[in-house]
């Protein structure tokens, strides 16, 4: 998500991040919908092995279906960042007015740029300092990223 890259740099532009948020919703949703059909092409492919009475294993049903496991979490994490995309844009004002990020504002900021990091590998870098981007991007306590985000994008096998 380059996109987030400036999001809350220190010349904060706060009609530029609510373009950004725009955009990144726009891409989520072109993404989910991209996912989700890839996910009924799976499962299809699944049932048809599953039902010419392949053996799961040899047929690779399994990591098919593994596949589909991690592509449904990728996909709510979609909703949670268009979610949190929405906060910020109803939220600029405060955002635009305070230096230090609000105690409200924490879990929507801190996911974005976990989401960011997990997604594109980038740390954006932050207005709210490098402090803040790394206890989100590290998961440190109180780091403030939703705890279903962090499980949605979990590197774990199903």
């Amino acid at each position: 998500m380059k996109l987030m890259m400036k999001l809350f740099e220190h010349d904060f532009n706060s009609s530029k991040c609510k373009e950004t948020m725009e955009t990144v919703v726009v891409k989520t949703q072109f993404l989910q919908k991209k996912n989700q059909d890839e996910v009924a092409k799976m499962k299809s492919d699944i049932a048809s092995r599953l039902w010419a009475d392949e053996d799961p294993i040899a047929c690779l049903a399994h990591v098919l279906i593994k596949r589909v496991i991690r592509e449904q979490n990728v996909s709510v994490a979609y909703e949670f960042t268009e979610a949190f995309c929405d906060l910020v844009v109803d939220r600029l004002s405060t955002i635009k007015e305070v230096r230090e990020c609000p105690e409200n504002l924490k879990e929507g900021i801190s996911s974005l740029v976990f989401a960011a990091k997990e997604c594109s590998h980038e740390i954006p870098e932050l207005k709210y300092g490098k402090t803040f981007v790394s206890a989100a991007t590290n998961i440190r306590p109180n780091c403030g990223v939703d705890t279903m985000m962090m499980k949605k994008l979990a590197d774990t096998n199903p």
